[in-house]
């Protein structure tokens, strides 16, 4: 059995002193893991994000867990939703229950997608 890759983008940032490591150097990484290697070229785009994120916030842009609940924040913005946006109906979806699948492709965590139709 081939040994797991156990890297994170955490764990590259925390061994770097605070520093990732040049995109080529993640792809290699990515490639090399076989379940994710046919994805490699969806994953370098989500790589980019997080670290745009950890620009912005710090270290806590690669936290797993949220701080809060997006989807009960949703659902309590719903009414003041729709009335801005002068609609009649809100759907809130996690990707897991979405039918769309393009949709679900481009979903990032932590970044909900709006869509209309």
């Amino acid at each position: 059995m081939a040994a797991r890759n156990s890297y994170s983008l955490k764990k590259i940032y925390e061994e770097n002193n605070g520093e990732f490591i040049d995109n080529k150097e993640i792809t290699k990484m990515i490639v090399a893991i076989p379940i994710v290697k046919p994805k490699a070229k969806e994953a370098m785009p989500f790589v980019q994000f997080i670290k745009d994120k950890v620009g912005q916030r710090g270290i806590q842009a690669l936290d797993l867990i949220f701080n809060i609940d997006q989807r009960k924040v949703f659902v309590e913005m719903i009414e003041y939703l729709k009335g801005a946006l002068k609609i009649d109906d809100i759907s809130i979806e996690s990707v897991e229950e979405t039918s769309d699948q393009t949709l679900a492709s481009k979903v990032v965590p932590g970044t909900p997608i709006v869509n209309f139709s």
